[in-house]
């Protein structure tokens, strides 16, 4: 898949062929048509637009599904193309929250009253 390829597309295509393997006789442990499907994933370490990090932070056993890689693929995609959160795309709501609190501590206390008080601003 390229790297701008589109990921359910990709994992369409990847699972008619391993039903068509199985078809044929061929029986793959799911665990290994779920490690070759990560694999087929642009991975390059320099690109940021590569599936890199995320096929880094995958780790496969035995008890691994390829259902189980294929929904992780797919919510990955979801995520990184959601709607942005205040200009920061792929970033969550929650990851917002905790930047804004960090940039308002580093700016030092505040200089109003009421936020002294504890009362909103």
């Amino acid at each position: 898949m390229p790297v701008d390829g589109d990921p359910a597309a990709h994992v369409t295509s990847y699972q008619e062929a391993v039903s068509h393997l199985a078809t044929a006789g061929f029986d793959i442990p799911a665990f290994v048509t779920a490690a070759i499907l990560l694999s087929t994933l642009p991975s390059e370490p320099g690109d940021p637009d590569s599936w890199n990090q995320f096929v880094a932070g995958i780790k496969i056993d035995k008890t691994t599904t390829l259902s189980t890689i294929v929904n992780a693929i797919l919510e990955e995609k979801r995520r990184c193309t959601e709607p942005s959160v205040e200009g920061q795309s792929g970033e969550n709501a929650l990851a917002a929250k905790i930047r804004d609190a960090r940039h308002h501590r580093r700016s030092g206390p505040s200089t109003n009253p009421a936020a002294w008080r504890g009362e909103p601003w």
